[in-house]
């Protein structure tokens, strides 16, 4: 009887044994299978064996691995649920917390990102790459919301670019960028102490970070301050000399301080750098033209007009050239080119206050002096803050001998801007005909 119940107890167990084995080579068999075909991109053949094995075996790497499968072939919700049971089965299976969030960063669901990484960091303690993937989360919220401020602020919603911003240095308060990106565009409405506010925050955290100190050139720029943007841009061409955007910038500066020598020489370097660009020659032409070198400027004037015949005012400039050289006959020829070429821009645009200012401009070194007035109160009635046509205007009474009148629009003028070249840089905005939109990090 004993011997029976021992031979019953040796079958039991070399049966259970044997069923042991074929369901661990089953399982390994349908767990090959199962990668094999996933890799083969036989997808439906890859979730049918992973589901075999999960029947028989439900472990976190199945499930991870079927979940990727679902991936494969966009059920991405199905994927999500696997990925979800992988982490249940084992709390500290770090990749299924890394498939969840990749998953959610793909659709941009950031908080859900967030919020997989908060349960990573506290089932996965001392796991390597969870600062990885928690920066890379971090990261990809940052980008979002910094592409979110741009396409609102490209759209006119400076309200709502504003929100994205401050949600950003919520998220990442020493994040240098944020603060760079809310510093222009307080700049870019002239409210220069929050620009400057901003700014100063970003070379808190990074001194060295160059593209702030180009930014706060361009705040003391438009305060005035030329001393200080020059200083500024000067910070800035220590990171780099081969931007000519920037070699103009201080170029302009100078000029502004009446510095000729320094504004030239950048304005030679920006345009050897750019040998195309039509703005840089004109500025050249305008600096070789106040600092008295007048062959200088006839010849740079006349090359702005090979580039472009009709660029805005050229030839009134290279009008003033001539007379100064003692050429009345080509100072006149070139007034009338430009008043036939603006004439055609005004039946375009006739309310247009820099092609009026040009128009007036250029009646009056043609003799034209009522004519002249005409444009400019034109001009002046569109925009009051032009001081360009304010000083058209001083040059126009002094010629019809009205002098308090010319001084009184050469006060204008300076109460109007305190950059004596503001109008350069307003012609090639208006040249260029766009808005510049929000830097990219």
């Amino acid at each position: 009887m004993m011997k029976r119940t021992l031979e019953i107890i040796l079958a039991v167990f070399l049966f259970s044994l044997l069923v042991f084995i074929c369901r661990n080579k089953l399982n390994a068999f349908y767990y090959n299978r199962a990668v094999t075909s996933a890799e083969n991109g036989s997808y439906a053949s890859a979730i049918e064996y992973f589901r075999k094995f999960i029947a028989l075996e439900p472990s976190a790497a199945a499930h991870y691995g079927l979940g990727n499968v679902y991936l494969d072939v966009n059920m991405k919700r199905a994927a999500e649920f696997e990925f979800r049971l992988a982490a249940i089965i084992k709390p500290d299976f770090f990749p299924a917390f890394e498939a969840l969030a990749h998953l959610y960063l793909r659709e941009n669901s950031f908080l859900q990102a967030e919020e997989i990484m908060k349960e990573a960091v506290a089932s996965c303690p001392g796991n390597g790459k969870i600062e990885e993937l928690s920066a890379l989360v971090k990261f990809s919220r940052l980008t979002d919301l910094f592409k979110g401020a741009t396409d609102a602020f490209i759209s006119g919603d400076k309200t709502k670019a504003y929100r994205l911003l401050y949600e950003a240095v919520h998220l990442e308060p020493q994040y240098v960028f944020t603060y760079y990106l809310l510093a222009y565009l307080y700049f870019s409405e002239r409210n220069y102490p929050l620009a400057k506010a901003m700014a100063d925050k970003a070379l808190e955290i990074d001194a060295r970070f160059f593209p702030v100190r180009r930014l706060l050139g361009d705040i003391y720029f438009e305060e005035g301050r030329f001393e200080n943007a020059v200083a500024e841009y000067n910070a800035a061409l220590s990171s780099d000399k081969t931007d000519p955007a920037l070699l103009n910038s201080a170029a302009l500066a100078y000029m502004n301080l009446e510095r000729y020598d320094e504004a030239i020489r950048l304005l030679q370097e920006a345009a050897a750098l750019k040998p195309g660009d039509v703005n840089l020659l004109y500025s050249l032409a305008c600096l070789y033209r106040d600092s008295g070198r007048l062959q200088e400027a006839m010849s740079a004037y006349r090359a702005v007009i090979a580039k472009d015949l009709a660029f805005p005012n050229v030839h009134n400039d290279l009008a003033g050239v001539y007379k100064n050289l003692g050429r009345p006959d080509l100072a006149g020829a070139e007034y009338r080119e430009e008043m036939s070429i603006v004439s055609e821009k005004l039946a375009l645009n006739p309310q247009e206050p820099f092609l009026l200012a040009d128009m007036a401009a250029a009646c009056n070194g043609a003799g034209e002096y009522s004519v002249a007035l005409d444009y400019i109160n034109k001009s002046l009635a569109v925009k009051k803050d032009h001081p360009q046509a304010y000083l058209v205007l001083a040059d126009i009474q002094k010629n019809l001998d009205n002098l308090p009148a010319a001084q009184d629009a050469l006060s204008k003028a300076r109460q109007s801007s305190s950059r004596k070249y503001s109008f350069m840089e307003k012609r090639q905005e208006s040249n260029r005909g766009q808005t510049a939109p929000l830097p990219a990090p």
